[in-house]
């Protein structure tokens, strides 16, 4: 069973910045974060920051746009990420099943976990109200609208 244990947000226009998000306790639950303000990004990044095993993750985005679609479910948004486990276990932990609605997760390579993230790339106009994450205790949340 592995999961993260927080995550955090680090905002473009205050650098210095960082939010903490708490993330679930198992590997089971599902947490909702809420930004204190919605904010319009092109790109999220959910970083790492403390986790039990080995951080993996799927993460949803939530938020509010005209056309009432999904924000981080492709073909709606694409998925990149720091980097994924090995070949041997890539079927399973690649960064485009870090989406909420997969049956799997993202996993980081383990010697590249206090950097690593999950990064999501918004196409939808939309400002982004919070996140819902599994597998996650605690990460890291940093975005972009440039």
């Amino acid at each position: 069973m592995s999961f993260l244990k927080n995550l955090s947000i680090r905002f473009r226009s205050v650098p210095c910045e960082l939010q903490i998000f708490e993330g679930n306790t198992d590997s089971f639950l599902v947490k909702h974060n809420y930004l204190d303000e919605p904010i319009k990004a092109r790109y999220v990044k959910v970083h790492t920051y403390t986790w039990h095993n080995h951080p993996s993750l799927r993460v949803e985005l939530i938020g509010c746009q005209p056309c009432k679609q999904l924000l981080g479910i492709p073909p709606y948004a694409r998925f990149a990420a720091s980097s994924a486990r090995s070949q041997r276990v890539q079927r399973s932990c690649m960064p485009e099943y870090g989406h909420y609605l997969s049956n799997k997760a993202w996993c980081s390579k383990r010697q590249d976990s206090k950097r690593s993230f999950l990064c999501v790339y918004v196409f939808k106009d939309g400002f982004i109200l919070g996140m819902i994450v599994t597998f996650s205790t605690v990460s890291v949340l940093q975005y972009s609208n440039c």
